[in-house]
């Protein structure tokens, strides 16, 4: 049967009881959301995206897909998890409140756009891009970090993903990772085989 926003966030209450606690839900659910083209929260018109969670099906298990915990507090930030076609659903945490999250891929898949429901309606909340380089090496860093800048929030909150060796390569890809994990994972081995063959050469001489 066809699930809504609403369920999926009942779902992720069940399943994480322990941070979400305190979330805060708007008194009435909206039937649909209205993206524009940069993807955020916009008036219903012609060209505004209708999100319509009466149409499609969500993943008969929940599907964790990234996740932010703070190290002090070990209050939940962040959590997404996979939701009805390229979208996310979850949680996110602004001044202090957790609210609903909605997220969806910018056009060109370069940031993952943000949205909070609150009682006045879907409000943007931010966005989060993927961490492909490592100011510190010139090698590429696993595609399993992404950076996100919250209105409420002065400091970037780092998302890791979740268990990325498991997660669908068109997740990367929308996420804006430059690779997928099987991809990574070819190119880290073969980097280190090379490196351990230099060793081997270095020793025979």
């Amino acid at each position: 049967s066809s699930a809504t926003f609403e369920q999926l966030l009942t779902q992720v209450c069940q399943t994480w009881p322990q941070y979400t606690r305190n979330l805060r839900q708007p008194k009435t659910w909206p039937e649909s959301f209205c993206l524009g083209e940069d993807r955020q929260p916009a008036m219903p018109s012609l060209a505004a995206r209708k999100v319509d969670f009466t149409q499609g099906r969500l993943l008969p298990t929940l599907m964790p897909v990234m996740s932010s915990v703070d190290r002090e507090t070990r209050q939940l930030q962040l959590l997404l998890v996979m939701g009805v076609d390229d979208s996310l659903g979850g949680v996110v945490r602004l001044n202090g409140t957790l609210y609903p999250a909605f997220a969806v891929p910018s056009a060109d898949n370069s940031q993952l756009v943000i949205s909070a429901l609150t009682d006045k309606g879907l409000r943007y909340a931010g966005y989060g891009v993927a961490v492909n380089h490592d100011a510190d090496s010139h090698i590429s860093p696993a595609p399993e970090l992404m950076e996100f800048h919250l209105k409420t929030r002065e400091a970037p909150l780092f998302a890791a993903v979740n268990t990325p060796e498991k997660q669908p390569d068109h997740l990367f890809r929308s996420l804006g990772f430059n690779r997928t994990w099987d991809e990574w994972r070819r190119e880290e081995d073969a980097r280190t085989h090379t490196t351990e063959r230099r060793h081997d050469r270095g020793w025979s001489q």
